[in-house]
């Protein structure tokens, strides 16, 4: 059997090199974008991603699909199904992270064609049910991979001299970009109400008007004004107890901050999923997020504490349970929990029960 991953193993996420080396366990994998626009029955199992990044797109930024662009799309799954190919595809999104439209149009052309779908849990399926009623699809639910590959090998003493933190400080980290202005200025409310002495936060890729032309026009040319816009928000917020970036993080930094860092906060509104759930997981921390999507799930399932993103004093109470909560083992119990659950392994096992079902056989 021969799988056509329909995504670049060269992604900063290393979801797809982690996905790679989950599916080779069971098949043989290739890897690649092009070929998704030259359909060939040389591969059993079309295996999509995240739909936008077959749309219009400059260098690793997409953008909403044209008329045009939404009929190729089209056309090449149709190619794709006459030669008896079967496509599937993982749901990364409610939708994708810079609504339109052309967006939905997209999602839904592209469902309307698939064989199965990969949940991350269960409460997608339920909601993919509820939005695309007229979609009969095979639903199945395989978990997030472990950041496995990610370097852990710091010490809480050493990550935290590096970083420059008091050892004794309350330190609360919220990891990736956050690319809407609202999650920020949230998360930054409720850790001001949090009255704790000694905390802090860490944002090393906090919001800077994400989705402005000028101002990422202004970053690639290194426009002095940029630098001293952020400086400037830098300054004001570390006389909060916050340390904010626009820094991106490279891989083998990422276990500064977790290891420096008592809990890690997901400051999401309305999202599905998000990696960063499982990258804490993979890293043994106590996690607070919002009571949505599958985070909401997953974090209830692990006994780990939620917040009403609407509501200010439900983020800080959950900020200040799971300092408490840091101190007992729940770190230790997230971190088996991906052991027993996010292992290469046994998230092969689904994939090759899935795939046998969209083959009709039951052997992958």
């Amino acid at each position: 059997m021969r799988v056509l991953l329909v995504a670049e193993n060269t992604e900063r996420n290393t979801f797809i090199l982690n996905l790679v080396e989950t599916l080779s366990l069971i098949t043989k994998v290739n890897c690649s974008e092009d070929a998704f626009w030259e359909p060939s029955d040389k591969y059993d199992i079309v295996f999509l991603q995240w739909p936008e990044r077959l749309s219009n797109r400059v260098g690793r930024k997409s953008f909403p699909p044209t008329k045009r662009r939404l009929k190729k799309i089209s056309s090449t799954l149709d190619k794709w199904k006459q030669l008896g190919v079967k496509i599937i595809i993982t749901r990364h999104n409610t939708r994708p992270h810079h609504y339109s439209n052309q967006y939905e149009q997209l999602y839904y052309s592209i469902y309307k064609r698939v064989d199965g779908v990969v949940h991350m849990a269960d409460y997608s399926v339920g909601e993919f049910k509820t939005m695309y009623e007229d979609v009969d699809l095979v639903h199945t639910v395989i978990p997030h991979n472990g950041y496995w590959n990610v370097l852990n090998a710091i010490s809480k003493e050493k990550a935290r001299e590096k970083l420059n933190i008091d050892l004794n400080a309350k330190v609360i980290l919220a990891f990736g970009s956050l690319r809407i202005k609202n999650e920020e200025t949230m998360l930054l409310k409720a850790f001001e109400e949090l009255p704790i002495r000694n905390k802090r936060l860490l944002l090393p890729r906090g919001y800077f008007n994400n989705e402005n032309a000028l101002y990422r026009l202004m970053d690639v040319l290194r426009i002095p004004i940029y630098n001293w816009m952020k400086n400037r928000k830098t300054s004001k917020l570390l006389k909060n107890d916050v340390e904010w970036s626009q820094e991106f993080v490279n891989e083998n930094d990422i276990q500064l901050y977790f290891n420096a860092a008592d809990v890690l906060v997901i400051p999401r509104i309305n999202t599905l999923n998000s990696g960063n759930l499982y990258l804490g997981l993979t890293f043994g921390k106590v996690i607070c997020g919002p009571q949505t999507g599958n985070i909401g799930a997953v974090l209830k399932e692990t006994g780990n504490p939620i917040f009403d993103p609407q509501i200010i004093g439900s983020i800080t109470s959950a900020l200040s349970d799971s300092l408490i909560l840091s101190k007992t083992d729940l770190g230790a119990q997230n971190y088996k929990y991906a052991m027993d659950n996010l292992n290469n392994e046994k998230l092969s096992k689904g994939y090759a029960n899935f795939f046998g079902k969209i083959l009709g056989n039951h052997e992958a």
